[in-house]
């Protein structure tokens, strides 16, 4: 008896004992690198033409679309920001990942089940030989049931920080399709404004080319010009009026694409026109490190986690060999 207790003893001790460790590795996030320039020649302090400064170590503003002091473009920008299909595919996904997390950390507290269960019998006696009678009865049984599964190999812990890596992976997801919608706004806003400006220079030149096509058509009449200057004239607007309608497209592409990035359908528009006379270049850029950038990236931490879900998956792979009590 007293070997057996001993025993006993000895097998809680240890089980206590494990029960302080989880199997497998524990996860170290890797370093960034060592990088603290992006080239061995200093930068210069201002752009060339001392337009904008440069400013080592600044952090970038979470609202930076309104660094170019756009309304037109800040409204759109909020209006993706509501709309975009897209992110609130990543919300929705994030939502997904808290909740498996939620419900993966009650896998360290008991589980409680019960059940109640009522009838009523009737019993006669004349089935026994006796004189008819009958006795009515009410039976009530209930049963309470614990169980408990202790986290002898920390396989449990593991699925928990598994859970909690998903779950920060579907964050950090999440403000990179954040990050990827606001520049793609204001990348193809930019780029209407450009395209619309070269649109109307366009459209300007084909005009002037036209007057002048005018002016060596009298020429021509009255003996001052040859007909090769005529048909060089000519060539001239053919080629100005050629090049108008691929810059008609691209700017009509543009305005469909952020119709789709505002969660709009392409027949109904933004409603706001930009131009680049309306938007301002920031007086300030921020300037960080390599490493820095690395850092801040969410699709690298969002592939950090997804290492770090990978590796709690083993420590969970090594514990479900083991012993189960």
């Amino acid at each position: 008896m007293r070997l057996k207790r001993s025993y006993s003893c000895a097998s809680i001790i240890a089980a206590v004992l494990l029960a302080g460790c989880a199997s497998g590795p524990d996860f170290s996030a890797p370093s960034a690198p060592d990088v603290s320039a992006y080239d061995y020649e200093p930068l210069a302090e201002t752009t060339a033409d001392n337009a904008q400064k440069f400013l080592k170590g600044e952090e970038i503003p979470a609202a930076w679309w309104e660094l170019f002091r756009s309304p037109g473009l800040n409204k759109l920008v909020e209006q993706a920001i509501k709309d975009n299909p897209n992110l609130a595919a990543a919300e929705a996904s994030l939502r997904v990942a808290r909740d498996n997390l939620s419900a993966g950390t009650t896998m360290f507290f008991p589980t409680v089940g019960g059940s109640l269960s009522s009838a009523r019998n009737q019993v006669t006696a004349a089935a026994s030989g006796l004189a008819p009678a009958t006795s009515v009865y009410s039976l009530h049984s209930a049963s309470v049931g614990v169980s408990y599964n202790p986290d002898v190999w920390g396989g449990t812990r593991r699925s928990v920080e598994r859970l909690q890596a998903e779950a920060d992976s579907a964050l950090f997801q999440k403000e990179a399709a954040y990050l990827s919608l606001t520049s793609n706004v204001v990348t193809l806003a930019v780029a209407e404004a450009s395209l619309r400006e070269q649109v109307e220079a366009m459209s300007g030149i084909v005009a002037s080319q036209e007057k002048i096509l005018e002016i060596f058509k009298l020429k021509f009449k009255s003996g001052a010009v040859p007909k090769s200057a005529l048909v060089a004239q000519q060539a001239s607007l053919a080629t100005a009026k050629a090049s108008l309608p691929p810059l008609k497209h691209q700017l009509s592409v543009t305005r469909h694409a952020l119709s789709a990035l505002i969660g709009q359908m392409p027949e109904k528009q933004p409603s706001a026109v930009f131009r680049l006379s309306e938007m301002k270049l920031p007086e300030t850029l921020p300037l960080s490190v390599p490493s820095k950038l690395v850092e801040q990236r969410p699709d690298v931490r969002a592939a950090q986690e997804n290492l770090h879900a990978a590796s709690a998956a083993i420590g969970m792979a090594v514990s479900a060999r083991l012993p189960n009590i």
